[in-house]
Formats: structure tokens, C-alpha cells, sequence
């Protein structure tokens, strides 16, 4: 919930970010002692829309398995109506899945006006207005912590008055559509890396000869590619920031 404190970010973009689309990077396995160079770069349009499909594909198929009786992966990742002892802890269990859903909802109402700049060179003034930068997160936070008070209790209060069945009918689909959510979002950068990591800094040849030899690569490894793309993508961000960016 970083974005809950809501920075005012004046003159912190580092523009040298902007333009790094593309960078080599080194990985050490600490265990063998041996290193391995990528180069790797942004997608464009074609590849990333080939990845958002690969991910759609596996959070579709994901959620077939899911609602299928007895499949391996119901059976490990969804509770069934019987596992639950009474209907307080399906509440509960729903409560925990709508989290992240009520705090979006309430970043979304809060209204807490950003500090105005000064005109004029007025010391004072601008004294003042630091002092209301500073306190601005601090503030923001306190509204949406606020709001999602209130929406929690209205949503506890729906709840309790729902029947045990409609209470698992929310927890089922509510708990689907975050794995399903998840199984996007992996599947998503899973392709994103195999298309944009090479064996050379000319980007000619991809580092792995198909996505399958990729998806058996080591966790690990995985783990620290997808960072280092992510941060490629940082630089997209911050040229979001700029202001003519939103003019």
C-alpha cells in the first residue's frame, strides 16, 4: 500500500532513467561461482500484446481447473464449503480477500487538495507551504484510512447478513479471480522476459531456444530476470511523471 502515502514528487524524476531501454545485465550463481550475461531490453507493441495474451491463456486455464470438481489444483488451492467451521470464518476469509478492493476503492474517494505553490518569493510563504508537503502524505493516509473504515463495516455488516451458501458463492469467486489475477500477472512477465532477454548486446539472439526451456529454468533465476525487466520499466513511469507528459 506504498501509493497510500501519495508523495508530492516535485523536481525528483532523474532523467537519465528515462532513456534506458535496454542494458546489460550479470547474474552470479553464488553456488557454482560462474556468472552469465544477458542483454535485455523493453518490449514493443507486438511482443507485449503477445505476452498479455500468453497471460490471459494461463489465467483462463487456470480458472477452468479451478472450477472443475476434484482437480489437482481445486483441490490444493480452494477451500470447499465443509472446510469451514462456521460461518464466521467464511466472513473473515471474505473480509481478507477484499482488502486490497476496499483500499483501492478508497484512494479513489479520498479528496485531500495537494498544497498550492506560493507566488511570489515571500520566504514565509514558502515556509509554509514546505511544512504542508511535508504533512500532505500523513494526511492523504489518514482520509483513506477513513474511508476504508467505514466501507469495511458496511461490508461486514452486507456480509453477516448473507446465508452460509452466498457467503461461500463470494469467498469461491473472490478467491478465483485473485489466483487467476496472479496466474495473468506471471504468465504475463513469464513471456515478457523470454521475448526480451538475448545472448547479445545487438538483441539478435534470444538467451533461451524456446519459452519452455525459459519456464525450466531455476526460480531463482526467474525471480532476479523479472526484476531486472521490471526496472527496466521503471523509466516508463518517471516519464509519466514529467509534466509534459500530462499536459
Amino acid at each position: 500500500m506504498s501509493d497510500l502515502l501519495r508523495e508530492i514528487d516535485k523536481n525528483d524524476v532523474d532523467i537519465s532513467q528515462l532513456f534506458k531501454w535496454s542494458k546489460k545485465v550479470e547474474l552470479s550463481d553464488t553456488t557454482s561461482g560462474t556468472t552469465v550475461n544477458f542483454y535485455m531490453r523493453l518490449l514493443g507493441d507486438s511482443d507485449l500484446n503477445r505476452a498479455r495474451a500468453h497471460g490471459y491463456r494461463k489465467a483462463a486455464d487456470l480458472r477452468k481447473k479451478l472450477k472443475t470438481q476434484d482437480s489437482d489444483e481445486r483441490v490444493t488451492l480452494l477451500a470447499e464449503l465443509e472446510d469451514f467451521s462456521d460461518k464466521e470464518m467464511l466472513i473473515k476469509s471474505v473480509e481478507i480477500l477484499r482488502i486490497s478492493e476496499i483500499y483501492q476503492r478508497a484512494l479513489k474517494a479520498a479528496e485531500v487538495n495537494e498544497p498550492k505553490e506560493p507566488t511570489g518569493d515571500d520566504q514565509e510563504k514558502w515556509e509554509k507551504y514546505q511544512i504542508a508537503v511535508d504533512e500532505y502524505p500523513k494526511k492523504f493516509r489518514a482520509s483513506v484510512d477513513k474511508i476504508a473504515d467505514k466501507l469495511r463495516a458496511d461490508e461486514l455488516k452486507s456480509l453477516e447478513e448473507r446465508s452460509t451458501e452466498e457467503l461461500y458463492k463470494i469467498y469461491e469467486g473472490e478467491i478465483i479471480n485473485k489466483l487467476c489475477q496472479e496466474a495473468m500477472n506471471n504468465g504475463f512477465y513469464d513471456m515478457c522476459i523470454y521475448l526480451s532477454t538475448f545472448k547479445d548486446k545487438d538483441f539478435k539472439y534470444l538467451s533461451f531456444n524456446s519459452f519452455e526451456d525459459y519456464d525450466n529454468i531455476h526460480p531463482h533465476l526467474k525471480e532476479k530476470l523479472r526484476e531486472e525487466y521490471q526496472r527496466l520499466e521503471m523509466g516508463i513511469e518517471l516519464l509519466k511523471k514529467l509534466p509534459e507528459a500530462t499536459e
